[in-house]
């Protein structure tokens, strides 16, 4: 209740890493299924409470670009969730791989009361939309760091929080070789994307190339918001 407390906006995002190398992971079509299985909106508002958007992309809220427009609205919504089409995808991904049935899945998330609390909620929703169960795996954070980078985990929790104010800071974790990548995860297009960013110097051309590259990695979906 006091007057000098200050609540201020912090530009990050919680995600998930699928990994690319394991299945089910391996086929792009289950990953977006899982990944329109999510309800943002639910998690932020009954699950974690602390203000936070919804993420519907990776790039947090709050880069203005040289059109002084959200780096986050101009992109639009990358991921939202859709039971139906998660289903269809769903189906379309193990036809295309042979499966009769999915390969069994194990969430990964490290030992924190919100983590837990993301990874039960997580576990519900794709019981709901896609009907498939998922187990849970707690694993002593010390631990789970090194073993991500690893790729021993098919599903696993994290988070980034901006270094300095530029999108780009955020979406080149994922270029081939990037020690914050941990999907297994390279597409040439992108990785292509990020260097002409780093290398433009007209600054509306540098934003349209990072938006795109934006778009590269939510087509192939590695990680969900």
């Amino acid at each position: 209740d006091s007057e000098e407390v200050q609540i201020e906006d912090q530009a990050g995002t919680y995600f998930y890493r699928f990994n690319t190398t394991m299945e089910p992971f391996t086929n792009a079509k289950v990953r977006k299924a899982f990944a329109m299985a999510v309800k943002q909106d639910e998690i932020v508002e009954f699950v974690t409470k602390n203000g936070e958007k919804p993420a519907n992309g990776f790039v947090a809220y709050g880069f203005k670009g040289p059109d002084g427009k959200d780096f986050r609205e101009a992109v639009g919504n990358l991921v939202e969730f859709n039971a139906e089409e998660a289903k269809k995808l769903l189906e379309e991904g193990m036809a295309e791989e042979g499966w009769d049935t999915l390969p069994e899945v194990t969430l990964t998330y490290s030992t924190s009361d919100t983590h837990q609390n993301i990874a039960v909620t997580l576990q519900a929703q794709f019981k709901e939309a896609l009907g498939v169960e998922v187990k849970l795996q707690n694993v002593e954070a010390s631990v789970f760091g090194s073993e991500q980078k690893e790729l021993k985990y098919q599903l696993s929790r994290s988070s980034f929080l901006h270094d300095y104010a530029d999108p780009v800071n955020a979406i080149e974790s994922f270029i081939t070789g990037s020690s914050m990548n941990r999907t297994g995860w390279s597409n040439a297009k992108f990785a292509k994307l990020i260097a002409d960013a780093k290398a433009e110097t007209d600054p509306e051309a540098r934003w349209q190339l990072l938006m795109d590259a934006e778009k590269v990695l939510f087509e192939e979906m590695p990680i969900f918001p």
